[in-house]
């Protein structure tokens, strides 16, 4: 069974206990849109899905897909390559991102120590 998520948050404690529980398979972030001063952008969301990304059980090595529809600031960008990170960059197409996070239950860090370069 494959299960799915779909971010469009203002507040990370907004979302109920149950969805920090769950191993989700997919991901999809694409909201709010940032165009209005109660539309903050997609910044906490990218976090979140960085976070739920990660919670596997040690016996699940699958990765989790985060999909993230219109990164087109550039807050967005380093949010997403921060937190998603640049090296799970699998695909993108204009304003449509596809990552893979990896199973690194030990790992503590979100990203390798890498340096990134925003344009």
């Amino acid at each position: 069974m494959t299960y799915c998520v779909m971010l469009e948050t203002k507040k990370i404690a907004g979302l109920p206990r149950a969805v920090y529980n769950k191993r989700w398979d997919i991901i999809v972030v694409d909201g709010p849109s940032g165009s209005e001063p109660d539309q903050p952008g997609r910044m906490s969301a990218i976090y979140t899905a960085g976070l739920i990304g990660r919670i596997k059980k040690r016996s699940d090595m699958n990765p989790t897909d985060v999909i993230v529809h219109n990164v087109n600031r550039t807050v967005e960008r380093w949010f997403a390559w921060e937190f998603l990170c640049d090296e799970n960059l699998v695909a993108s197409k204009g304003r449509l991102w596809h990552f893979r996070i990896k199973n690194k239950h030990q790992s503590k860090l979100f990203c390798s120590q890498n340096a990134i370069q925003i344009l």
